[in-house]
């Protein structure tokens, strides 16, 4: 039995397969779970043209469907084809706002600009910008941000990536002082965003602010005015967490239940289980759109658009989400 899933259910090879189940589509009939079996039966298929054809016939019927996408990216770097990563990339990462999809994203820029030295490490941090800049806005993004300012600050002063980060156009001496304002800004971004990681992310801003005032005195600062500055930062921006961390509590409350992994089938042909994501990405939608933080308009603007790019997703073809 595992031999003939293994060869796509007896002779019928899997582009035959998709084939198939895309032909159904255009005329009307959707059968999900041959679908999601035929994506499980793709899954560590090593990559050929039938295989890619496949994928394929699966991102016609589902251009949203971010499982796909991630399948065939998977699939694609699994067999080191750089040049077809990039083109998948550029196909769906803008309609598929998908924290997992943009981290493999991630991870594809800072692998193929290792050896690339400082051009490679502007074009990652650019990624990063980009990346977060689309998607910093969701509440599984806070592993997003942890990891850019991480990549921020790892690099140490005389080091080929510390140059580049912080030397390029910059007037000669100023590279602590940019780092620091530049950490300082991406956590002021972050700590707005209500993500499962608020806390440890206001807990490391601490952190970071005193060090940085104890840095500040041990090089002939003034502790008096290092400190000063420090708490009264702080205190600006405490009041900034404490309303991301009251809006994450419901924010939270009304993600539970949404699967962003699911097909977007027309109405009526995704059963009772349609019914019930259209009904909890209603009130999602709502609740973004009632602005609980009384965020900024253009903040505001950018949550409530990532929103509903992620309710099409699941629900393209509902003219009430569009």
């Amino acid at each position: 039995m595992a031999d003939d899933r293994g060869r796509g259910r007896g002779s019928e090879s899997l582009l035959e397969r998709a084939r198939g189940l895309r032909s159904k589509t255009l005329s009307d009939v959707y059968d999900v779970q041959a679908y999601k079996q035929l994506l499980d039966d793709l899954r560590g298929t090593p990559m050929s043209d039938d295989v890619r054809g496949a994928y394929e016939e699966l991102v016609h019927a589902f251009s949203t469907a971010v499982g796909i996408w991630t399948r065939y990216v998977e699939a694609e770097m699994s067999a080191g084809n750089t040049e077809a990563v990039k083109q998948v990339f550029g196909r769906c990462l803008l309609q598929c706002p998908s924290v997992d999809l943009w981290f493999m994203y991630l991870k594809f820029i800072k692998r193929t600009n290792e050896i690339r030295g400082a051009e490679g490490i502007l074009e990652t941090k650019q990624a990063y910008e980009f990346t977060l800049d689309t998607i910093g806005q969701d509440i599984h993004s806070g592993p997003l941000w942890q990891e850019y300012i991480s990549f921020l600050s790892a690099p140490k002063p005389g080091t080929p990536a510390y140059q580049a980060l912080w030397s390029t156009g910059m007037v000669g001496g100023q590279e602590e002082s940019t780092k620091t304002t530049a950490l300082r800004r991406t956590y002021q971004r972050a700590i707005v965003v209500p993500t499962h990681s608020l806390e440890l992310i206001w807990k490391n801003y601490e952190t970071f602010e005193n060090t940085t005032a104890a840095a500040t005195s041990s090089t002939g600062g003034s502790a008096a005015t290092a400190k000063t500055f420090s708490t009264r930062v702080l205190s600006e921006q405490r009041p900034r967490f404490q309303a991301a961390r009251m809006a994450y509590r419901e924010r939270k409350r009304k993600m539970e239940g949404i699967d962003t992994a699911a097909l977007p089938v027309p109405p009526g042909k995704g059963g009772p289980a349609q019914l019930d994501q259209l009904k909890l990405w209603k009130a999602f939608l709502e609740y973004e759109r009632s602005n609980p933080q009384r965020l900024e308009p253009a903040s505001l603007t950018k949550r409530v658009e990532l929103a509903y790019m992620q309710a099409l997703m699941c629900l393209l073809h509902f003219p009430e989400v569009r």
